[in-house]
């Protein structure tokens, strides 16, 4: 008889602990119990398709531990790959759900793209739940949702900067410092913080000037990279892009922080 998600989760209780899987106890089940065998690639297209929630676990088990279950099963997932009993697991869910993006993070091995990762998490929608399960501290991605959220916000505020996007921009921005620093990331907080303000009237100098130019250019630039010159009324300001041809030319309205 074929087995089924709700069997192969079954076949992982007796192996479950409150605080995850006896990861020794599955490894020596998967490799020597024959109907043990398709269980690892029910699991994986499970996870892959975001249908292992810790509801179905409950459903399938009546509510056995882990008290995490989604975090319990990353783990697992990771010792049975260190044992070479499973194969790593590659592609994007179909739909996210905050469970399904957890169950990411808790599993190194989960690659959702060869190259380009990131890109596919900076979705504007995913961004709270990425800080807030990057405040969970034993999150073993935690740094990298970390550096997926700023890469998100550095290129969102470059692209919306002298167009009327960049105000909406700057409001869900200054919503999300506070979730930032709960992360245990104050250097995040900070930028975010300072993105928001440039959405706001205030009188810039020429440090101000290099600093807006710094936080809009898309990839961190170092200070020498970058070209700051009055001009009126203004700082014009030009962003260095990886190459001279992407370089991109800003306005700051010395009096109001403008910026066109």
């Amino acid at each position: 008889m074929t087995m089924t998600l709700e069997d192969a989760l079954r076949e992982l209780v007796p192996f479950a602990r409150a605080d995850g899987f006896d990861a020794a106890a599955v490894r020596h089940h998967l490799a020597t119990h024959e109907a043990a065998r398709s269980l690892h690639a029910i699991l994986g297209e499970a996870i892959l398709h975001g249908r292992l929630t810790a509801r179905c676990w409950a459903a399938a088990t009546g509510g056995a531990p882990p008290d995490d279950v989604i975090a319990g099963v990353g783990r697992l997932w990771d010792s049975l790959l260190e044992a070479w009993l499973v194969h790593p697991i590659e592609g994007t869910p179909q739909a996210w759900t905050p469970e399904t993006l957890r169950l990411w993070a808790y599993t190194e091995g989960w690659e959702l793209e060869r190259q380009d990762e990131d890109l596919i998490l900076m979705q504007d929608v995913l961004v709270p739940d990425l800080l807030e399960i990057a405040a969970e501290r034993d999150c073993p991605k935690r740094r990298y949702l970390l550096n997926v959220v700023e890469h998100w916000a550095r290129d969102g505020a470059h692209a919306a900067v002298g167009t009327d996007a960049f105000a909406d921009l700057t409001t869900r921005l200054a919503r999300l410092e506070e979730p930032a620093r709960a992360a245990g990331d104050d250097a995040l907080a900070d930028y975010l913080r300072r993105l928001a303000g440039y959405g706001r009237p205030a009188r810039v100098d020429r440090e101000g000037a290099e600093r807006r130019g710094a936080d809009l250019t898309r990839c961190a630039p170092r200070p020498a990279d970058l070209r700051v010159t009055p001009e009126g009324r203004h700082w014009v300001v030009v962003l260095p892009g990886s190459v001279p041809a992407l370089n991109r030319t800003i306005t700051i309205a010395r009096a109001d922080g403008r910026i066109r």
